[in-house]
């Protein structure tokens, strides 16, 4: 059986914008970035406003996965993906 995406929530970057920029690592220095991509079960569409905007708002897996769970989200599978600059 084939699944298929019903919708897709995109939240905003630092920057407040829908969209992606490129690693600012601190000067001169090695730095780790780690990005997670996440398959939920759910309908961002159901929440209101203020509840959307606190999702968008969110800085770490923890609170994002924390905000899921008290909105009745299950995740499906997460996928982890670090990668470290080295500064040359």
């Amino acid at each position: 059986m084939k699944k298929t995406i019903s919708s897709m929530f995109i939240g905003y970057n630092s920057l407040q914008e829908k969209s992606y920029f490129g690693p600012c690592n601190p000067e001169n220095k090695n730095h780790q970035y780690i990005f997670y991509l996440y398959t939920i079960n759910g309908d961002f569409d159901k929440l209101n406003n203020d509840e959307k905007i606190e999702f968008i708002k969110t800085k770490s897996s923890i609170q994002y996965e924390k905000l899921l769970k008290n909105n009745n989200f299950k995740i499906i599978d997460k996928q982890e993906k670090k990668f470290l600059y080295k500064k040359l």
